[in-house]
């Protein structure tokens, strides 16, 4: 390693072996940057197995069990704090968690006399962002704060003290925040247009694959119909409603889409607005297969990669794109995908080279029939990304990025760990 790096404390709730989508952008950071000669500490709330590296600290949620047991226990005041922020401010916080995982970089700060460092946090959730935040402020070092997805301001009837924990914690964020990640061109250009004083220190690394690690398709195991796919989990209005009423109505006037059935595995959230009466009808006449159930991610993988098929749903919002379209890229075989026009995803769809359709939130009953229709008669051989798509999304290149930014913030503190 090279001895003058900064070195970096990761600070992200979900990494590996945790197999929630949350943990894989921070996870290829760390891979990367340490292969490019930079020492790098995690700490997570991920429980880590026997062998782990020992450069990954697991600092364990102190409120998790509560929020996962069925049995209801009398809880101890920090959990009783957190219910309450969760329950008027917001609903996954990880505050708790974030008084520990402070104290966790402090451990390594205390262990590493003489060095100097970075902190990086990764938002969701919130606590990670504090987390950051604590550590900035209490040992003045710089902090990189980086969103997987847009800070949210919560439906101020659910949750009536949203609007100022939101407006303040983006106000700290972007004051005292050596720099700002967004993980889309559109989420950065938000940050830039809500703090244009800090436009400078706002920046964009794209979520991404890796090159080693990516999918790739299967061969179609031999069915009589051809399949279209969604394994994940629907929530926060990700659900495929549109394309579930369309397919009930081609398969009414239209002979050649009885030959398509569709696979839903995975978690509903009540927050989803999935139709679940529209998924009863579709079982019942089997052109639907729904399985609202917990898979593991390498059998959610493998589905994926066996289908004819691959359904994106981001019709909520322009700025996110969901992990599991850098997934379908690599496995190059059609996408259709529900989201809104001039959105990030359609932007990377319109641009990667890889077959698919967009439709529209707001298309007419015609229209996405239509464009359904056009979808189902693409062939299913895969396809793969063009130069373009690996040049701007390879998680290497975007660990330079990184790399590059840690550089300049280092440079301009000078800060020595003591």
């Amino acid at each position: 390693m090279d001895a003058e790096k900064a070195e970096v404390i990761l600070i992200a709730y979900h990494f590996p072996p945790d197999p929630a989508i949350g943990g894989a952008r921070p996870y290829r950071f760390y891979k990367y940057l340490k292969r490019a000669g930079r020492r790098c500490h995690v700490i997570t709330a991920a429980p880590q197995a026997d062998g782990a590296a020992p450069d990954i600290h697991f600092v364990p949620d102190p409120t998790a069990a509560f929020w996962a047991s069925p049995v209801k226990r009398r809880l101890p005041l920090k959990a009783q704090i957190e219910r309450a922020v969760r329950k008027y401010a917001l609903p996954d916080t990880g505050m708790a968690w974030a008084l520990d995982a402070a104290r966790g970089c402090r451990e390594i700060l205390r262990r590493n006399p003489g060095r100097r460092f970075v902190v990086f946090s990764s938002y969701p959730p919130a606590g990670s962002l504090l987390a950051g935040f604590l550590t900035a402020l209490r040992q003045n070092i710089p902090w990189i704060a980086d969103f997987r997805d847009p800070l949210v301001n919560f439906d101020a009837a659910r949750f009536p003290l949203a609007s100022p924990v939101f407006f303040g914690l983006r106000a700290v964020t972007a004051r005292t925040a050596g720099a700002i990640v967004a993980n889309t061109g559109p989420l950065a250009e938000q940050w830039a247009e809500a703090f244009p004083r800090r436009k400078p220190k706002i920046h964009a690394i794209w979520n991404g694959f890796d090159a080693e690690e990516r999918s790739s398709a299967r061969p179609i195991p031999e069915r009589p119909y051809r399949l279209l796919v969604h394994a994940g989990v629907l929530y926060v209005g990700r659900n495929p409603n549109l394309i579930l009423e369309s397919l009930a109505r081609l398969r009414a006037k239209c002979a050649e889409t009885r030959g398509i059935r569709m696979l839903l595995v995975g978690c509903v959230g009540y927050n989803s607005g999935l139709d679940q009466e529209l998924c009863r009808r579709g079982v019942q006449e089997e052109w639907l297969d729904f399985r609202p159930d917990n898979i593991p991610r390498d059998q959610a993988r493998q589905i994926s990669e066996e289908a004819d098929f691959l359904l994106l749903l981001q019709p909520q919002s322009k700025v996110q794109v969901p992990g599991k379209l850098f997934e379908y890229l690599a496995i190059g075989r059609p996408i259709l995908a529900v989201a809104p026009p001039s959105s990030a995803a359609e932007y990377i769809l319109a641009n990667a080279g890889v077959p698919h359709v967009c439709i529209h939130p707001g298309d007419p009953p015609d229209a996405v029939d239509a464009k359904l229709l056009q979808f189902f008669r693409l062939p299913s051989t895969p396809v793969r990304f063009n130069a373009w798509f690996e040049d701007l999304f390879e998680a290497k290149r975007q660990a330079a990025q990184l790399d590059s930014i840690i550089d300049s913030l280092a440079r301009k503190t000078g800060n020595i760990s003591s």
